[in-house]
């Protein structure tokens, strides 16, 4: 992350401190990443409703601020710019974020709070969550608890909330485990996620839940497609990655790359053989938190594969959203068996060879495959052989709608070809005249489909028999 760089405050510390990692005025500005430290603000003992299977919220640690969009606690600046000194709990190192980040275990965990639980970790001080000052109260810049019989009771029944001078914070997985969440409350246009999650039945949990916290809390709608990522019968995955679209509530459009912890089969040998003897991975249990060198390196060589694999084909320099867009038509999940697809191909040339070989249908064809707009339906008499052929072209229509099902997979990358096709189609009058003369000789289904995809509208209502 080009964080080591750093000179920190003092000489001592071998992490710089959370202020640090920002745009800087001076002649050599800091040109690292904008860290945002996502961890959970534990609420179970609040009054609030709204957190009855939450008990918590998302509380996270910036270079400018630090605290949560609770009412009760707000944010607090990083940094007393004016003082020259100070700041959130005195000043925040990163290396004491990122164990926060991390405290796994804790009384007070967010969505897994349980008093039962929560009683047992504080008797056997079972305990690496962090009290910070509340951001909202007037102890904020205070470096930890002055008196902690209190906060020790909280957490030995498992009553965390907002209202004293210090709020429990622990492990970020315990609100949102992704690291998403805040991502998108800053409407970002590009979000590259890896999920490392043990989940060896690819339930998605942490994914689903993310998806569900945003729609609730900002609106923000994903659409994401991991059946390529879903183990297989011969227990391996299509692909390491996903690409999806976030639908923001101002209208604007972003990407999310979902890399998951999978096999493809394609990895190296050293991988092969480390999972042959370890049939868990890549979802081995985090509880164990001490590994070995070969498993350590089984974990770091499978994410460098994942990463090259899925972003081959781009250039360091090409744009990020254009990458994005790119990775989202290349790596969509396949639709419907190729033979279908191709024996549909193999109709339409037929079409066109008919066409190329009847003269009077010369004028029909070109209306079929330009591009300018048509004006109102035509009065020329359709001759017998266009109605022929446009009765064919309807119907080809309609068999590629069921056997590709255009309804769910318009918008996929496969059948943008179809799709323009049939568009420029239903802009031919005669068409047009065509489809109005015998539309109910074909389904219901596909008269909707024709009328919501291809503008073919009805001009009475249905009539089903």
């Amino acid at each position: 992350m080009g964080l080591w760089r750093f000179r920190t405050d003092s000489p001592g510390e071998d992490l710089p401190r959370e202020r640090e990692l920002k745009v800087k005025e001076e002649c050599t500005p800091y040109r690292g990443p904008f860290a945002i430290v996502s961890c959970s603000l534990n609420l179970a003992g609040s009054s609030d409703l709204s957190l009855n299977t939450r008990h918590g919220a998302s509380f996270t640690l910036t270079p400018l601020r630090c605290g949560s969009d609770r009412p009760r606690v707000g944010y607090a600046p990083t940094f007393d710019y004016e003082k020259r000194a100070g700041g959130f709990a005195d000043g925040i190192l990163l290396g004491q974020a990122v164990a926060v980040s991390g405290a796994a275990v804790s009384p007070n965990m967010g969505y897994n709070t349980s008093p039962l639980v929560a009683f047992l970790l504080t008797m056997f001080n079972v305990r690496l969550g962090w009290w910070f000052p509340n951001p909202g109260q007037r102890k904020w810049k205070a470096r930890g608890l002055t008196f902690s019989l209190p906060y020790l009771i909280e957490e030995l029944f498992g009553m965390a909330d907002d209202k004293s001078n210090y709020v429990s914070v622990t492990d970020g997985g315990h609100f949102e485990n992704l690291a998403i969440y805040e991502l998108i409350r800053r409407r970002c246009k590009l979000i590259i996620a890896c999920d490392a999650e043990c989940d060896e039945g690819m339930q998605f949990g942490g994914l689903g839940k993310m998806i569900r916290l945003c729609q609730t809390d900002f609106g923000a709608l994903i659409e994401l497609d991991v059946k390529s990522l879903r183990s297989q019968a011969n227990g391996y995955s299509l692909a390491h990655c996903a690409v999806g679209t976030i639908k923001y509530c101002t209208g604007e459009i972003g990407h999310l790359v979902y890399l998951k912890a999978s096999m493809t089969g394609d990895e190296d040998v050293s991988i092969a053989q480390y999972r042959s003897s370890h049939p868990a991975f890549p979802h081995e249990s985090t509880a164990n938190q001490f590994y070995s060198e070969d498993q350590f390196e089984s974990y770091r060589t499978l994410g460098l594969h994942m990463v090259r694999k899925s972003f081959q084909g781009n250039l360091p320099g090409d744009d990020p959203l254009m990458i994005a867009e790119r990775m989202f038509d290349v790596l969509a999940p396949t639709g419907p068996p190729s033979e279908k697809f191709l024996q549909h191909a193999k109709t339409l040339m037929d079409l066109w060879e008919k066409f190329r070989a009847t003269p009077k249908l010369l004028g029909f064809m070109h209306e079929l495959i330009t591009v300018e707009q048509h004006g109102s339906l035509d009065t020329e008499p359709i001759l017998d052989d266009e109605l022929c052929i446009g009765l064919e072209l309807i119907q080809l229509i309609e068999n590629v709608f069921l056997d590709l099902h255009l309804d769910d997979f318009w918008e996929h990358p496969d059948n943008r070809g179809w799709a323009i096709l049939f568009m420029r189609w239903a802009r031919s009058p005669k068409l047009r005249r065509i489809w109005n003369s015998t539309r109910r000789t074909f389904g219901i289904r596909f008269e909707y489909f024709c009328s919501a995809r291809l503008g073919l509208m009805r001009d009475s209502p249905i009539i089903r028999v």
